[in-house]
């Protein structure tokens, strides 16, 4: 048996690599070959996932608003398998995330879903008006050239010239899209396709899936007798696959670029190309379904519009709350950072008061001469400051204890409490009010 590591590493994750903790490292280069099943490879895979559930950090482009980027999620109805045939085990690769060992779907991928299932609305779509407002809109969207172009040879050609949507605007359109010197005038996309990931990485599952192939020699010798006879032993194949129900985000966010005023022109007014990408988003996928295997059940999605507005009603005021905490703690640091170190002294005094902190402070007002002089100064700011409410009426108070007798005088908690904290105000040089 052979190991796709050197030494050193073996040593350092063991000779199993056991101790790897990256999904993607262990599926696309700490590779046992040899001896070694393809299956337990496979399986050793699926059990490094289960010991990872690390959620990537970010969806969108953190400059723009939320209003401005699109996102929502939608649910695995059957597995998932994405770049099957990359990695080092043939046709058992999986598209994990390289840092947080997630599945994903790229960003690329995502979008040639969204544009395959508008070139079949296109390609559906009686030839008028409509037809040509739709190819625009997939031009504006996608950018153009198109990946649907006519071939140069006739004998690749399997469609009528203008069956072909390159082709199909080149003709229609010449005023906007023409050849120049054997090259189609270029136009760039309006929409970045983000990469997918799972909304939940806690409830991601990755599985061990297997196919079989009943007839080896058939397909290794083309000899249609082989097919026939059906007496070979299955041969079965291993590879990972993302397990149904599992809720990927696709984000879609528009790029700062203006569209030529020559094809806007021609576009339905208040056209969204971000709105009409996500409809065509939705559409591939539910429809046409994700990554390989599509024909047999693979990767095709459920989309539930009213959890999807729900989900992200939540999402909303969750952010919204998260702002108010984060300008709550701006306020917070931007008055501290107002205050001196005797000041800030004072606030964190102020949260030593307990429960009740008017009555706790007028406790301490009274023994003011007895604490020490750092506690004495922060009781002065917090009268002068915060509780010159409670010092204004403890002076309220003292002013009319000062016309009566002294034994009335003697009964005044206020006056009490005033004649023991001014003379220590006037020591440390704060002004009451």
């Amino acid at each position: 048996m052979r190991a796709t590591a050197t030494q050193e590493v073996q040593a350092l994750l063991g000779t199993d690599f056991a101790k790897c903790e990256s999904p993607s490292l262990r599926l696309e280069k700490f590779v046992h070959l040899g001896d070694n099943s393809k299956k337990a490879e496979v399986d050793a895979v699926v059990a490094c996932h289960g010991r990872t559930k690390t959620a990537v950090p970010f969806r969108a482009l953190p400059s723009l608003p939320p209003s401005v980027t699109v996102c929502f999620s939608a649910r695995l109805g059957g597995r998932l398998i994405v770049n099957q045939a990359g990695g080092v085990l043939e046709n058992a690769g999986l598209c994990l995330h390289r840092h947080f060992g997630c599945p994903m779907i790229p960003g690329s991928a995502v979008k040639g879903i969204a544009a395959h299932a508008a070139w079949g609305e296109w390609k559906d779509t009686p030839d008028g008006n409509e037809r040509m407002r739709l190819a625009l809109a997939i031009a504006v969207v996608f950018g153009f050239p198109t990946s649907d172009s006519m071939p140069r040879q006739e004998g690749d050609r399997k469609r009528q010239p203008e069956e072909y949507l390159d082709e199909y605007l080149t003709r229609r359109c010449p005023e906007l899209f023409h050849a120049e010197k054997g090259k189609l005038r270029m136009l760039a996309g309006s929409v970045s396709f983000l990469p997918a990931t799972p909304a939940d990485p806690g409830k991601v599952a990755l599985v061990t899936d297997i196919v079989n192939c009943h007839h080896p020699e058939y397909y290794r010798n083309h000899d249609p007798r082989a097919k026939a006879y059906d007496n070979e032993n299955p041969n079965p194949q291993f590879f990972p696959a993302v397990e149904a129900g599992t809720e990927f985000v696709f984000t879609l966010v528009p790029i700062r670029r203006a569209v030529p005023n020559c094809v806007s022109a021609v576009l339905p007014s208040g056209f969204s190309p971000v709105t009409a990408a996500k409809r065509w988003l939705i559409d591939g996928l539910t429809v046409f379904g994700a990554g390989a295997k599509t024909a047999a059940g693979y990767g095709w999605f459920l989309y539930d519009e009213e959890a999807d507005t729900r989900r992200q009603r939540e999402a909303a005021e969750a952010a919204r709350l998260q702002a108010e905490v984060r300008a709550k703690a701006n306020a917070e640091a931007r008055r501290l950072a107002a205050m001196t170190p005797e000041e800030r002294a004072a606030d964190e005094y102020a949260k030593t008061l307990g429960t009740d902190p008017t009555a706790t402070l007028k406790g301490k007002m009274s023994q003011i001469g007895s604490l020490p002089e750092d506690q004495q100064r922060s009781i002065c700011l917090l009268l002068a400051g915060e509780y010159a409410g409670v010092w204004q009426e403890d002076a309220a108070d003292a002013a009319k204890a000062e016309r009566q007798d002294a034994k009335k005088r003697e009964k005044s908690k206020g006056w009490k409490r005033v004649a023991a904290v001014r003379p220590v105000a006037a020591r440390l040089g704060v002004k009451l009010p």
